[in-house]
């Protein structure tokens, strides 16, 4: 099963249709700032299963956090300006501990990384379109029998 993560499309759809077509999701997980182009996409790619929620610059009525469960593992997910995840990453960790997740998901930062912490994967994807350095990146959690895989991953010249 494999799990893509994004955040932070800002409108631009290209790098979340070439991430589907390429990495073929079973879950696609966005977390804000671009919803309504992951929303749209629930429609074209209707084999993959769509999560979202709201970001800062999201309008409609979306979801402001959410939290599901994937095979046997609990995720928690929000954009994360709601619990200033630019200052740090406490309130929103403090958050997935509480609730007893696997995975804790958030964008907002346009950062990326992935690591564990006190048995929880934490992840920012970054941003797909607009990354504060280098190259837009997006989330991969792979699962593989028993064993979990997360990296992010850069979109280079147009490829994965």
């Amino acid at each position: 099963m494999r799990i893509i993560v994004a955040s932070d499309s800002h409108g631009n759809v290209s790098p979340l249709e070439r991430i589907i077509e390429n990495m073929k999701p079973d879950v696609f997980i966005f977390c804000g700032d671009g919803t309504a182009d992951v929303e749209n996409l629930e429609y074209i790619y209707t084999d993959v299963q769509f999560h979202y929620v709201k970001g800062n610059c999201d309008f409609g009525n979306y979801p402001i956090s959410k939290e599901i469960k994937v095979g046997s593992k609990r995720i928690y997910f929000a954009h994360g300006h709601t619990y200033s995840v630019k200052n740090d990453d406490f309130e929103i960790f403090s958050e997935a501990k509480r609730r007893g997740v696997d995975i804790l998901l958030y964008g907002h930062t346009h950062n990326p990384f992935v690591e564990t912490r006190n048995g929880i994967v934490v992840m920012n994807p970054g941003s797909v379109a607009r990354p504060n350095f280098g190259s837009p990146t997006f989330g991969v959690i792979d699962f593989v029998g028993q064993n979990m895989l997360a990296d992010i991953r850069e979109l280079k010249n147009n490829s994965l």
